[in-house]
């Protein structure tokens, strides 16, 4: 099987993870100093959080399934690591709540879930018990406020961000106060789309659950088979996982089905599983279902991709439109896709997605014959 790299400007992705005990909203990411706790005297952070990123309408909304932990996402590490007077408020809102426009400071129809100091360690998540665990309404969005009034400066600090929300990287999913006068009535929060990336985690024994499905979400037939799919299962839960049973369900214009066993999947751990490859002959849409049977979270059990297939295109796009991406800041990179075929193939076209224009970019296509399946040859 001949196999070629393409090389291109920009893939979209989305990264925002989902299971019972910790739901992770990372996607779209970005980087900014105003979020979470700041870094100048006096911060105050309002964010909406969709329940789509929370998981789901019955994630968190019991007293067994309150959110008793968070974590919030350090990109660069500042000065100093301790944070004093610091508050955290949740609040439900409507579904219909998504965006912010400019408002003052309140903590009204807020419930204190959080009032002390942190510490953060290292980049990276850093993680804290609430003092107060929080049980949310289903049927609503979470509102966070993240206020801090130490008084003091903590320099060099650079948080990561999930700007926007699931539905929108461009829309104000925050507003903000970062500034050297004390927090009062009168003080103006300014909108923003750079929203803290938080982690908001409930404790399960056990849960084991299907974070990605890798595929193709177009694939051309003959020249695209026989195709493999792999899947990422996660360990959420407090008790490690043994012999984890994953299947493959396809159903559609094709069908397949096949099933994998994980051997042990260690707490907080993942494990990528590789399913027997297959190869549709006819052309349409096909579900590719992966699951894992059923535990003490089943809402994060089963993961669902659409796959098109056609006569002459390859992508990892599903469908139309880009949930998420990544691109350079003041910089130049490189990203790498590798698509396989079976018989021998010309190519004629190559699109690209761009979220913003405005910059050069250069294309090239490679054989996968340099080591470890990296680019070879140069062929165009």
């Amino acid at each position: 099987m001949r196999k070629l790299i393409l090389l291109t400007f920009c893939i979209a992705f989305s990264a925002l993870i989902a299971k019972a005990q910790l739901v992770e909203v990372s996607a779209n990411a970005g980087t900014s100093a105003n979020p979470a706790l700041g870094t100048s005297n006096y911060v105050a952070n309002e964010s909406i959080y969709t329940e789509t990123e929370l998981g789901g309408p019955t994630n968190f909304t019991s007293a067994g399934s309150a959110m008793t932990r968070i974590a919030l996402n350090v990109n660069t590490l500042g000065a100093p690591t301790t944070f004093s007077n610091v508050r955290i408020y949740f609040k439900d809102v409507p579904l219909a709540t998504t965006t912010f426009t400019t408002g003052t400071y309140t903590t009204s129809g807020y419930t204190l879930v959080f009032n002390g100091s942190v510490t953060l360690a290292a980049t990276g998540w850093n993680e804290f018990v609430l003092t107060t665990p929080y049980v949310r309404a289903a049927g609503t969005n979470l509102q966070v406020l993240i206020e801090r009034t130490d008084n003091a400066t903590h320099a060099g600090y650079v948080w990561t961000c999930a700007n926007g929300n699931n539905t929108s990287s461009t829309i104000n999913t925050t507003r903000r106060y970062n500034s050297t006068t004390a927090l009062s009535g009168a003080t103006s929060l300014a909108v923003s789309a750079f929203r803290q990336a938080m982690r908001f985690i409930r404790p399960i024994n056990n849960d084991a659950n299907v974070r990605q499905v890798y595929t193709l979400g177009k694939i051309p037939v003959p020249n695209g088979v026989p195709h493999v799919i792999s899947a990422n299962i996660a360990n959420g839960g407090l008790s490690a996982l043994t012999n984890v049973n994953v299947t493959l369900n396809i159903t559609g214009a094709n069908t397949f089905t096949d099933a994998q066993v994980i051997p042990s999947i260690a707490v907080g751990a993942s494990a990528t599983v590789t399913f027997t490859a297959f190869s549709p002959t006819v052309e349409g849409i096909n579900n590719i279902n992966v699951s894992v049977p059923d535990d003490e979270a089943n809402g994060n059990n089963s993961l669902t991709v659409t796959q098109t297939v056609n006569k002459n295109t390859w992508s990892y796009a599903y469908g139309s439109v880009a949930a998420g991406g990544v691109g350079f800041n003041g910089a130049t990179g490189d990203f790498v896709a590798k698509f396989n075929t079976s018989v021998a193939t010309s190519l004629s076209q190559v699109s690209v997605n761009f979220f913003a224009g405005g910059q050069t970019f250069r294309i090239g296509v490679w054989d996968a014959t340099g080591a470890g399946g990296t680019p070879g040859t140069l062929l165009w």
